[in-house]
C-alpha cells in the first residue's frame, strides 16, 4: 500500500514536476519506505529515486507532459528493485495496494517464457499489461489504484479496484490533470485553493452525508475516480468507462451446507491477505466479523506457522465489554494477544488529527477508539493489519436490513417464513426494540432519517431544504429493495464509508490495512446466498454463525454489538467550546446559519462533532498546523 501522484497535460514549465512532488510531500505517511518520480516530454524521460520525497532530485527533463510520482510502503518486497515509477519496455506504472494472487499470474507468465527481476506484484501488472491491455485489471484479485503511461500512443490510464479500497483523485489543472491518492495533496501542493461546497457542508453537517456525487467530493474541482472504474486520458480523447459491477442476486443458495461453501472462500480470502513480508496484525473487538477472522488465522498458522498479534482496545467505562470475548477467540485461536489499555479523556489534537486525516466529516466520533488503536500498532512495530470491515455489507447482516430482506422473501412466495422469522426478531436484536424500530424507519424515509440527524431545522434551516440538496438526494436514494440496499451500502454509504476509513486512519501510520471480506471471490459466492438464509431464525449474518469457523459460541450466538464504537461525551469535555469558536471563524458556516451563535445552546454533541469538522477542514489542510490552529481560535480549550 502505497501513495501515487501523476499529471499529464500540455506541459510548459516546470510547475507540473514541482506539483508532483508536493503531492508526494503530502502523501509521504502513505510510504515511508522510499519515494520516486518519472518525468516525460514526448521525446525523453528520466526517473529519480531517493528514501524519502523531500530527499527527490528533480527530474531533468524540460516541459514535461506526463509526470508520475510514488510513495512507497515495502510489503512484498524490499529491495530497490520494487521502486517505483517502474518501467516496462513502453510502459511505466506507479501503484498503490496489493494484487492477492500476483504469485500465481506469475507462475503462469513464467510458464510461457516470461522472465522477472523483482519478487513483488507491480512488475506482475505491467507484464499482464503488455500482453492483455485494459482487460487485465479483470485478472487481478486484490485492492488496487494505478496510474500507467504508455510510450505508445502517449496515454496515461487511471484504474480503481472493484470496491474502492485504494483511493484515486483528480483535479483538472489550467494545464492539464492533476491525480493523487489523497485530496490535501493538491491543496498542500498549491495545486488549487482549498475551498468546500456548500451543498455538500450542509449535506454533511445537517444530513450525515458522506458522499456528494458520483465524481464530486466535499471540495470544489477535486474529483474521484468511482470504484471499478478505469480513465483512460490522451492527447485527442478522455473516455471513463465502468468494468466491474457487482453480481447480481442469485438466490440460489437456501441450505444450511450452503454457509460452508461461503467459510471455505471467506477463509481462502483470509490465507491470501496474510502475504507479508512485514509483520501482520488484527483489530479484534470481540464481536462476530472480527473474531471469525481472527480464529481463521488462528487455522491457517496453525498448519502453516507465522507471526500475528490481535489487537483490542479496552475502555474502563465501556458498557457490555467485549474484552474478555476478546481473550477467549485469541485463547482458542492460539493467536498472541495485546489489549491497548484507553481510559483517559480524547485530546482535541488527536480528534482533528483523525478528522483531517478522513478529509470528508463522519457523522460519529467513535473511530477516534480506532484511530489511536492504529498508532498504537504501528508504534509496536507492525506494518500490515487484516480488519473485519465489510461483513455487514457482504451479508446484508446490519439490522436495518431486515425489512428488505423480508420483503424479498415475501415477493418470491415465502410469507410464511417471513412471519417466522419477524416473530423470532425481537429475541436476536443488537440494539434495543426502541432503537431498531428507530433504524427500521430512518433508514427507508428521508425525511425521517433528516429528523433524527437535524430535529425540525438545522440551525434555521427547515428539514426539506436539506431534503432536496442535490448532494443530500444522492446520498439517500434507493427505492428500499435489498438490491437497492445493496447498491447503495457498497457504492454511496456504508462500505464506501468504512473503506475510506479503513484506508485513512491506517495509512496516517504507514499501515497496509486489508479487508478479507471485501473481496471478488467472496463476494461473488454471497450474492447466491438467499435472503432467508441471511436471516435464518432471526440471526443476523447467519452464515457467518453457521459455517464451521471455530469461534465460540458464546461469539458465534451472540447478537449484542459494541465493538470500538465506544462514545461517551464524558471522554470529549472540550467539544462544546471547541466547535463553538471554530464555528464562529467560519465564513461557510457563519453565512449557512446566521444565527448560529445564539442558537448553539440548543445543539447536540453529534451535531456540534459534525460542525467542528466542516469548520476545521475549511481552513485546514496540514496535521502539524493542528495545535497552533486550536490555540489561536480557542485559547482556553487545552491541548493536553
Amino acid at each position: 500500500m502505497c501513495g501515487i501522484a501523476g499529471y499529464f497535460g500540455k506541459g510548459g514549465r516546470d510547475e507540473p514536476i514541482g506539483h508532483v512532488l508536493g503531492i508526494l510531500r503530502s502523501q509521504v505517511h502513505r510510504g515511508p519506505d522510499a519515494a520516486g518520480i518519472m518525468a516525460h516530454n514526448g521525446v525523453r524521460a528520466a526517473r529519480t529515486f531517493a528514501a524519502s520525497p523531500n530527499l527527490l532530485a528533480r527530474p531533468d527533463v524540460l516541459g514535461a507532459t506526463c509526470v508520475l510520482g510514488h510513495n512507497l510502503l515495502a510489503v512484498q518486497d524490499l529491495s530497490p528493485a520494487n521502486w517505483q515509477p517502474m518501467q516496462l519496455g513502453p510502459l511505466t506504472l506507479v501503484f498503490n495496494g496489493e494484487i492477492y494472487n500476483f504469485v500465481e499470474l506469475r507462475r503462469e507468465m513464467q510458464a510461457s517464457g516470461a522472465t522477472f527481476r523483482t519478487q513483488g506484484d507491480t512488475e506482475v501488472i505491467l507484464r499482464l499489461w503488455i500482453d492483455k491491455g485494459i482487460d487485465s485489471i479483470r485478472r487481478l484479485r486484490g485492492m488496487f489504484a494505478f496510474l500507467l503511461y504508455d510510450e505508445r500512443d502517449d496515454s496515461i490510464t487511471a484504474v480503481r479496484d472493484p470496491f474502492g479500497i485504494k483511493p484515486l483523485y483528480f483535479v483538472r489543472g489550467t494545464q492539464g490533470l492533476y491525480f493523487g491518492s489523497e485530496i490535501r495533496a493538491f491543496h498542500e501542493a498549491g495545486i488549487l485553493p482549498r475551498r468546500l461546497r456548500p451543498g455538500a457542508a450542509l449535506a454533511s453537517c445537517a444530513g450525515a452525508a458522506h458522499r456528494f456525487s458520483e465524481y464530486e467530493s466535499l471540495y470544489e474541482d477535486v474529483l474521484e475516480l468511482p470504484s471499478g472504474h478505469w480513465m483512460r486520458v490522451g492527447r485527442e480523447e478522455e473516455r471513463i468507462e465502468c468494468w466491474y459491477r457487482l453480481p447480481a442476486l442469485t438466490n440460489e443458495r437456501e441450505l444450511d451446507s450452503s454457509c460452508d461453501v461461503f467459510g471455505q472462500v471467506l477463509e481462502e480470502s483470509v490465507r491470501i491477505h496474510l502475504s507479508s513480508v512485514r509483520r501482520v496484525a488484527s483489530c479484534l473487538s470481540g464481536g462476530l466479523d472480527s473474531s471469525t477472522l481472527v480464529t481463521l488465522v488462528g487455522k491457517h498458522l496453525s498448519k502453516n506457522g507465522g507471526d500475528f498479534t490481535a489487537f483490542t482496545m479496552n475502555s474502563a467505562d465501556q458498557a457490555d465489554s467485549e474484552i474478555d470475548l476478546a481473550r477467549e477467540v485469541t485463547a482458542k485461536a492460539g493467536i498472541t494477544h495485546h489489549v491497548f489499555d484507553h481510559q483517559e479523556v480524547i485530546q482535541p489534537c488527536d480528534v482533528l488529527d483523525m478528522a483531517l486525516t478522513y478529509e470528508v466529516p463522519n457523522h460519529v466520533i467513535g473511530p477516534i477508539n480506532e484511530f489511536r488503536l492504529l498508532r498504537h500498532m504501528a508504534e509496536s512495530g507492525f506494518t500490515v493489519v487484516l480488519n473485519g470491515q465489510g461483513a455487514d455489507e457482504v451479508l446484508s447482516g446490519y439490522t436495518w436490513w431486515f425489512p428488505a430482506l423480508l420483503a424479498d422473501m415475501r415477493a418470491r412466495g415465502k410469507g410464511d417464513a417471513a412471519d417466522a422469522i419477524e416473530r423470532q426478531r425481537p429475541n436476536r436484536l443488537p440494539f434495543g426494540a426502541a432503537q431498531t424500530s428507530h433504524f427500521d424507519k430512518i433508514f427507508y424515509d428521508a425525511k425521517a432519517w433528516l429528523g433524527g440527524f437535524m430535529g425540525d431545522d438545522f440551525l434555521g434551516v427547515p428539514v426539506d431544504v436539506v431534503a432536496e440538496l442535490p448532494e443530500f438526494r444522492f446520498f439517500f436514494e434507493h427505492d428500499g429493495s435489498w438490491r437497492a440496499f445493496r447498491e447503495r451500502a457498497y457504492n454511496t454509504d456504508h462500505l464506501y464509508f468504512l473503506l475510506r476509513q479503513e484506508d485513512r486512519l491506517g495509512m496516517r501510520f504507514g499501515l497496509e490495512t486489508r479487508v478479507p471480506y471485501v473481496d471478488v471471490e467472496v463476494v461473488k459466492v454471497a450474492a447466491t446466498l438467499c435472503s432467508s438464509l441471511l436471516i435464518r431464525d432471526g440471526y443476523l449474518k447467519y452464515p457467518l454463525r453457521r459455517m464451521q469457523s471455530g469461534i465460540p459460541d458464546s461469539i458465534r450466538w451472540r447478537t449484542r454489538k459494541l465493538g470500538f464504537w465506544e462514545t461517551s461525551e464524558a471522554r470529549f469535555p472540550w467539544m462544546k467550546e471547541l466547535s463553538l469558536r471554530f464555528a464562529l471563524q467560519s465564513d461557510l458556516l457563519t453565512h449557512m446559519f446566521p444565527d448560529i451563535e445564539q442558537r448553539w445552546d440548543a445543539t447536540r454533541a453529534d451535531q456540534q462533532w459534525r460542525l467542528l469538522q466542516i469548520a476545521f477542514l475549511e481552513r485546514c489542510s496540514t496535521i502539524s498546523e493542528i495545535p497552533a490552529l486550536i490555540r489561536d481560535v480557542a485559547p482556553n480549550v487545552p491541548l493536553d
